[in-house]
C-alpha cells in the first residue's frame, strides 16, 4: 500500500474499497458477549454522510469537540471532520463538577466552534455549559440525528486541514494541553508504530483504553485504519470493573496486539483469580505493550508467572516509551529478544526495564545542564523528528525545545539515560525528589509502599512532594475495599514509615491513609499527582487515618526485644516457624522499625523492599550469626533475598549444626 496518502481518511477509503466487509470495529457493549460490528465499507459511508453534513454547517478548519461514551459514534465523528477538513478535538464523556470543569477549561484554550455529540448529551452538556453556550458560542450537533441526509457516493471529500487533530494531555501532571498533531507527523508515527509493534492487516487489536487518548486513539483506533486491521473495543470501566474481561476477549478474538499502563497488568495478577483462568488462552497474544508510565520489572514477571496457565508468554511484553508531543511512540522494544533490564548506573538496588531502540525517523538524545550525556549518564529526555508537535494550541511551547548541533529538540520533561543503543526512563523530572543529593522518584517510593502492608491498594498511592521543600514529601495510600473494616490503621502507618524511612531515608512530612477509590485518577485508570496535591492542600481528602512528622519521635527508639532461639539446637529437624517469625523481627528491625512484632511481612517479600540496603545487610548477617552461633557469608542474603528463602537456608544449616557433635560454628 503507498504511504504517499495525504491523511488516514485516505487509508480508511483504500480499505472500504479493498474489502468493505471486513470488520474495523467489534465493540463489546457490555466488555463481554454483546458485540457491535461495524466493517469498513460501512464506516467510510457514515463518515462520508457525516461529513457531508458537517461540511456544510462549519467553515474549514473549524475546531469541533468530540464528546462521546460509543467508540464507533466517536471513530465516525473522528472520521468526518477528516472529510470535511475540520479539526477534531476527542475528550472524555464529562462526569461530575471537576471533569466538567476540566472539559471547559479546554473547550476555551481550543477556542470550540462547534460541539459534536449524539442526541441525549445534548440535555446534559446544556446543563452542564449554560454560562458557556449561549447563542454566540459554538453550536451544539447531534450526529445521530435521522435528518442527516445521505451524501451520494463517489462525492469527494476536503482537503485536509493541516492539522489532524487536538490531542489534549491527560493532566495527570499538569493542567491538560492542547497537542497540534499535523497530518504528516500523524503519517509518520503511525509508520513508527508499525515498525515497531509489526501490526499488519492480518492482526486483531484489542483496546479498553480511553479513545480520547494518545494511547488508545492513535496507537489503537488509528492505527487499525493504518493498517486495515480488526479492532475489538471495550469501555475503560468495564475493564476496570472486572479486568478479566481484557483476557477473555484476548482470548475469544485471539487478539495479536494489546496492552496498557504498567497499571493494568498489575490489576490482573492482583485481581483476576486463579479459576477465572479456565478456559483462557493467551498464546495468540504476540504483542503485550507496556507504556504510558514507568514499566516495572516485577510487574511484568508477576503477570507472566501468573497467567502462565493460561499460555502468556514473557516474551510477548513490549516496553514502549512515547507522548502526547511525539504524537504516540518514540520508541519501543524491538521484539526479537526478552525485555532487557538493568539495574540504574546510580541506584544499585533500582531496576529499570529498557523502553526499547528507536526506530527509524526518531532521533533521541540525553542533556544535563546544557550539555550532551554520554553513556550511561542520567539527564532529560530530547526528540527530534517529524512525529514531534510544532506546538501547543495555546502557544507557549518554545521553552520546550532545545537547539544543539542545528538541530532542534524537544524537551520531554523525563528523565534517562541510553546503555547501548536502549533507552531507559527513571520517570518525571519535576516531579522527582532529592534524597542525600540521590535522585529519587515518586513511582519508586510508590510501589513499595504499596506492597508494604496487604490493606494498601496495589494501584493506591501517591507521592508528591511538599510545598516548598525538595527532600519532603506526602505519602497517600488507598485502603481496599475488602480491608476497611479490618485494617489496623497505626499498623499500616507504621508499615509506610518503615518503608519511606528503612528504603529511601525519607521521613514523611504527612502520611494519610484514604478511602477506597477516593485518589483522582485520569480516564485511564492513571494516578494524577498534582491533583492529589490541590486536594490534599485544600483538606478535601477523605482521610481514615494520618500521621504527620511531628508525630514521629525523635532520636533512635530504643533497642527492640527480640525472641530467642535456643542457642544449642535439638537434635532433630528446627523450627522453621520459630526461625521464620525471628528472621521477621529481626528483619523489621534492622529496617529501623521502631515495634517490630507489629510489621507484617509476607514470605515472598524481599529484604530489598524493606529497605535493607548493604550496611543494613552486614548488620543483620552479623546478628544472626552471633546470635545463633553460625558463620554464614554476608552475600548468602543476596541469595537468599526473602523471608522463607533466608529461613529455610538457615533452618539447613541449624540442621547441619545439630548433627555435629563438637557444636562448633558451622561456615558457609
Amino acid at each position: 500500500m503507498s504511504d504517499t496518502f495525504l491523511s488516514l481518511l485516505d487509508y480508511l477509503q483504500r480499505h472500504a474499497g479493498l474489502h468493505a466487509e471486513k470488520a474495523a470495529f467489534v465493540v463489546l457493549q457490555d466488555g463481554e458477549g454483546d458485540e457491535r460490528k461495524i466493517s469498513y465499507g460501512e464506516l467510510a459511508a457514515r463518515v462520508r454522510t457525516l461529513g457531508g453534513y458537517l461540511r456544510k454547517e462549519l467553515t474549514p478548519e473549524a475546531c469541533v469537540l468530540l464528546v462521546y461514551q460509543d467508540p464507533s459514534d466517536f471513530i465516525t465523528a473522528f472520521f468526518a471532520c477528516q472529510w470535511a477538513g475540520l479539526i477534531p478535538v476527542p475528550v472524555p464523556y464529562a462526569r461530575g463538577r471537576k471533569q466538567l470543569a476540566r472539559l471547559q477549561q479546554i473547550m476555551q484554550d481550543a477556542s470550540i466552534d462547534a460541539i459534536c455529540c449524539t442526541a441525549d448529551t445534548i440535555a446534559d452538556l446544556q446543563k452542564g455549559f449554560a454560562e458557556f453556550l449561549t447563542e454566540a458560542g459554538p453550536a451544539i450537533l447531534a450526529t445521530d440525528s435521522p435528518y442527516i441526509p445521505d451524501v451520494p457516493e463517489g462525492t469527494c471529500a476536503a482537503a485536509p486541514a493541516p492539522v489532524a487533530f487536538l490531542q489534549y494531555t491527560s493532566g495527570s501532571t499538569g493542567a491538560p494541553k492542547g497537542v497540534i498533531v499535523t497530518q504528516g507527523s500523524l503519517l509518520h508515527n503511525q509508520s513508527l508504530i508499525r515498525e515497531v509493534f509489526g501490526c499488519n492487516r492480518e492482526s486483531v487489536i484489542f483496546s479498553w483504553l480511553p479513545f480520547h487518548h494518545d494511547m488508545g486513539l492513535v496507537g489503537s483506533l488509528l492505527h487499525t485504519i493504518y493498517t486495515g486491521a480488526t479492532c475489538v473495543v471495550i469501555s475503560p470501566f468495564l475493564f476496570m470493573q472486572r479486568p478479566v474481561r481484557w483476557l477473555k476477549g484476548i482470548s475469544k478474538y485471539r487478539a495479536t496486539h494489546s496492552g496498557g499502563p504498567n497499571f493494568a497488568f498489575d490489576l490482573c495478577t492482583n485481581k483476576v483469580q486463579p479459576q477465572e483462568l479456565e478456559g483462557l488462552d493467551l498464546s495468540c497474544w504476540k504483542v503485550a505493550y507496556n507504556g504510558s508510565e514507568p514499566v516495572r520489572p516485577d510487574s511484568m514477571r508477576k503477570f507472566a508467572d501468573h497467567f502462565s496457565k493460561a499460555f502468556f508468554s514473557y516474551g510477548a511484553f513490549t516496553p514502549c516509551y512515547g507522548l502526547a508531543e511525539a504524537t504516540l511512540l518514540v520508541c519501543g522494544h524491538d521484539r526479537k529478544s526478552l525485555p532487557v533490564v538493568a539495574f540504574h548506573p546510580d541506584q544499585p538496588l533500582r531496576e529499570l526495564v529498557s523502553a526499547g531502540v528507536l526506530p527509524a525517523g526518531m532521533e533521541c538524545r540525553i542533556f544535563s545542564q546544557g550539555r550532551e550525556c554520554g553513556e550511561g549518564e542520567e539527564g532529560e529526555i530530547c526528540i527530534a523528528g517529524d512525529s514531534i508537535t510544532p506546538g501547543y494550541k495555546s502557544g507557549g511551547l518554545h521553552e520546550n525545545f532545545l537547539y544543539h548541533q542545528d538541530r532542534t529538540f524537544f524537551r520531554t520533561g523525563d528523565s534517562g539515560f541510553f546503555s547501548g543503543s536502549r533507552l531507559f526512563v527513571s520517570g518525571r523530572i519535576k516531579e522527582m525528589l532529592i534524597i542525600r543529593g540521590l535522585n529519587v522518584f515518586p513511582y519508586d517510593i510508590e510501589q513499595r509502599v504499596a506492597s508494604s502492608h496487604p490493606a494498601i491498594e496495589p494501584n493506591g498511592v501517591i507521592v508528591f512532594r511538599q510545598d516548598g521543600t525538595e527532600e519532603g514529601c506526602v505519602i497517600v495510600a488507598e485502603i481496599g475495599r475488602t480491608h476497611l473494616q479490618l485494617a489496623p490503621l497505626s499498623a499500616i502507618i507504621e508499615s509506610v514509615a518503615l518503608v519511606s524511612g528503612g528504603a529511601f531515608g525519607i521521613l514523611p512530612d504527612d502520611i494519610l491513609l484514604v478511602s477506597p477509590m477516593s485518589l483522582p485518577r485520569t480516564t485511564s485508570g492513571k494516578l494524577r499527582r498534582l491533583e492529589c496535591a490541590q486536594m490534599h492542600g485544600r483538606g478535601e481528602l477523605q482521610v481514615l487515618g494520618r500521621a504527620s512528622k511531628k508525630d514521629w519521635p525523635e532520636g533512635p527508639g530504643p533497642e527492640p526485644e527480640y525472641p530467642s532461639l535456643r542457642p544449642e539446637v535439638p537434635a532433630g529437624e528446627p523450627d522453621f516457624v520459630s526461625i521464620r517469625n525471628y528472621l521477621a523481627q529481626l528483619i523489621a528491625a534492622a529496617a529501623g522499625h521502631r515495634h517490630p512484632s507489629h510489621i507484617i511481612i509476607r514470605d515472598d517479600t524481599e529484604l530489598s523492599e524493606l529497605g535493607i540496603d548493604s550496611l543494613r545487610y552486614i548488620e543483620l548477617v552479623n546478628r544472626i550469626n552471633k546470635e545463633l552461633a553460625i558463620n554464614i557469608d554476608p552475600s548468602v542474603v543476596f541469595q537468599y533475598n526473602t523471608l522463607s528463602e533466608l529461613a529455610g537456608f538457615i533452618e539447613r544449616i541449624l540442621w547441619l549444626k545439630s548433627q555435629r557433635p563438637t557444636g562448633k560454628s558451622i561456615i558457609l
